[in-house]
């Protein structure tokens, strides 16, 4: 599945689109030290099993990168050094694009565009928000983001294969090495 570039992500998402039935949501990859991405458990997930990067509907007004962060501020609320517990903080600036596509809402039915954005994060321990999200992990290799996605591509195999595609994307900027 290859991803499409549909807009400028640092500008308001059209309100056109978001009056349509299409639902745009985006996808926050969080690449830690180029060689994990973060995967959160949604709290809202029957099946306890679903794996997925941090996401969210855009807003009115709302631009695909601010939606990434909003959604990684709400879900992942901190990030913080391992040895210091300072808290650290996602390099927002360096946000890339990775494209979108179109998948189905297996719980609604109704269509959704997915916009993957890539954010790196350094030397960061994941704590979720128990509202949003029940365990949160890195995954550290391609092939434990693969048993990760299992979950969602029994129950969603568009959004698996546009999830894996952003995360080949995104290994094909380098961001993920």
């Amino acid at each position: 599945m290859e991803l499409e570039m549909m807009l400028d992500p640092s500008r308001p998402v059209p309100w056109q689109w978001l009056d349509s039935d299409l639902r745009q949501v985006a996808v926050a990859l969080l690449i830690l030290e180029k060689r994990a991405v973060a995967f959160v458990q949604p709290v809202n997930d029957p099946t306890q099993m679903t794996w997925l990067p941090p996401q969210g509907g855009c807003l009115v007004g709302e631009s695909v990168f601010g939606t990434a962060r909003r959604e990684v501020r709400e879900e992942l609320p901190s990030l913080r050094r391992p040895h210091d517990r300072s808290w650290y903080r996602v390099q927002w600036s360096q946000a890339q694009y990775l494209g979108s596509a179109d998948n189905q809402s297996p719980r609604s039915g109704k269509p959704n565009r997915l916009h993957c954005v890539a954010f790196p994060v350094v030397s960061a321990h994941l704590r979720v928000n128990p509202n949003e999200c029940r365990d949160a992990t890195w995954a550290f290799d391609p092939e434990v983001a693969q048993t990760l996605l299992t979950a969602t591509a029994t129950s969603n195999p568009v959004k698996f294969e546009i999830i894996r595609a952003a995360v080949r994307e995104a290994m094909r900027r380098q961001l993920l090495l």
